[in-house]
């Protein structure tokens, strides 16, 4: 046996798992920012592409930045490009505006503030929700007093349309 055990050596293996541990969370963290802010942008491009079709809509995206943060990572941030969305029709609107904090069981929303009651919806808020039988797993949800088992459910092309219909035809 060559190598030498000493009280030392100890220390400073303790310390090099110590930065080592770190190391793997900050890149956690930087893997769940990172996957936050491009769902965020294919959510937000799928919506535009969807109300773009509709001539009367004006509709108006502005990118900003914000500090993304996580309870699950405390301590970690990071600066992400986002994009809210606004759609009106005379006085009706509809803002999907994408906020950087995640919680626990979600990794990331983005709150709808509607001109009408989104009255299927129990919160105003889409988040997205990691489902581990998908391989990519990641999807946009909202809780629905239509379900109330505590699954989210997709936020489809049928449920924009349903929302839309819900704020600018109800």
């Amino acid at each position: 046996m060559s190598e030498q055990y000493t009280l030392e050596s100890l220390k400073n293996a303790i310390g090099k798992r110590q930065v080592d541990d770190e190391s793997v969370e900050e890149e956690r963290f930087e893997r769940v920012a990172q996957r936050y802010e491009q769902s965020v942008h294919a959510l937000i491009d799928g919506i535009k592409k969807i109300v773009d079709q509709i001539p009367d809509f004006e509709v108006s995206l502005e990118d900003e930045t914000e500090v993304f943060t996580t309870p699950a990572y405390p301590g970690y941030k990071r600066e992400i490009e986002q994009r809210r969305l606004r759609v009106a029709l005379d006085e009706d609107f509809v803002l999907f505006d994408p906020t950087a904090r995640a919680f626990v069981s979600a990794h990331g929303q983005v709150e709808i503030v509607a001109s009408k009651p989104l009255t299927y919806m129990i919160e105003k808020v889409l988040y997205l929700v990691d489902d581990p039988q998908k391989p990519n797993g990641l999807y946009w949800g909202y809780r629905s007093v239509e379900n109330l088992s505590g699954q989210p459910v997709r936020f489809t092309k049928e449920g924009l349309l349903r929302l839309l219909h819900t704020v600018f035809a109800g």
